[in-house]
């Protein structure tokens, strides 16, 4: 979903880098990845950083986010 909407994935590098990357570091949100001129939804940013936190129980469910892109 992130790569859908900014067009690249949240994190470049070699294999180990980018690995250690989404243990630790936090993702730039949409908004400020995003290309210029390419819009990102308050709504859709806020929901996949949800869906990117590193601790699971942030994390919304499956349900939970299909209700999100659904409403």
């Amino acid at each position: 979903l992130y790569e859908m909407a900014v067009g690249r994935t949240p994190f470049q590098g070699e294999t180990t880098l980018i690995l250690s990357r989404h243990l630790f570091v936090p993702v730039k949100p949409l908004r400020q990845s995003a290309p210029e001129g390419r819009e990102v939804p308050s709504a859709l940013d806020e929901l996949v950083q949800r869906m990117m936190a590193k601790d699971a129980r942030d994390r919304p469910t499956a349900a939970q986010v299909r209700e999100r892109l659904l409403g």
